[in-house]
């Protein structure tokens, strides 16, 4: 009798040490299974914002043949208007006597008045020094990227490549996985330019808060980004990552 209560207890032992080390290969398991859910997600968010990204320049680079053409125009009536003026010194010179009146004239004219100040880069380099920050994002030189879009962002917050810069400059320190700084910058992102990076920022900001193991603050930023932006293509994303916490915590 003895012999079979120690045969039980022994099995039952085996069984319970057993069980407790599947449990553990299980947990184990569990968390590279979320892990890679994560990392795919990333990815794929990537890949959306990416290509919205690609569609913004080529509407910039349209913009900016159409501003070309404009100030084309702008300088043939320059040279004219130079032509006049070189015209109008001749006639000084020829009657000395009206040349302070007409100088005084000149000088009051409406167009002299530049009305406000004048910013310290044109739009066209600053489109110029953006594509050049994206470039080095692209070619892994973070350090110079970062850079150049925090100069974008300081020289002028409402161009409306702002934002795009602010978000890159975030991407920069997510991609050197300086998570914290990364979503510093993400969230400084709808202040700026014209509030089309806001979405990609608040998806930013909610994996890097999955990067840091924060999983409650990466879901309310999840859900911040279905009421702030309820249009917008990474919905779905959110959505499944959202689900996907659902169905681990089950």
């Amino acid at each position: 009798m003895v012999r079979v209560v120690v045969a039980v207890l022994s099995i039952a032992f085996f069984v319970s040490v057993w069980a407790q080390s599947v449990d553990k290969e299980l947990e184990e398991k569990r968390k590279e299974l979320e892990k890679k859910a994560v990392e795919i997600l990333d990815l794929r968010s990537a890949l959306i914002i990416q290509q919205a990204e690609l569609e913004q320049l080529r509407a910039e680079l349209e913009r900016l043949k159409s501003q070309n053409q404009l100030l084309c125009d702008s300088l043939k009536g320059k040279e004219a208007e130079i032509r006049n003026l070189k015209g109008l010194i001749r006639a000084i010179r020829e009657d000395k006597k009206f040349s302070r009146a007409i100088l005084e004239n000149i000088k009051f004219s409406p167009g002299s008045d530049t009305g406000e100040a004048v910013r310290e880069i044109s739009a066209q380099e600053y489109s110029s020094i953006y594509s050049e920050a994206l470039s080095l994002y692209f070619a892994k030189e973070y350090k110079s990227s970062i850079e150049k879009f925090r100069y974008l962002v300081s020289v002028d917050r409402t161009h409306p490549l702002a934002d795009n810069a602010q978000y890159w400059l975030g991407e920069c320190y997510y991609s050197m996985e300086r998570y914290d700084e990364a979503i510093s910058a993400f969230e400084a992102v709808p202040d700026l330019g014209d509030g089309n990076k806001t979405d990609a920022a608040l998806f930013k900001i909610a994996l890097g808060y999955l990067k840091l193991g924060d999983r409650k603050k990466a879901e309310e930023t999840f859900r911040k980004l279905r009421m702030v932006c309820p249009e917008s293509k990474l919905i779905e994303r959110a959505k499944e990552y959202l689900n996907l916490g659902k169905s681990f915590r089950e």
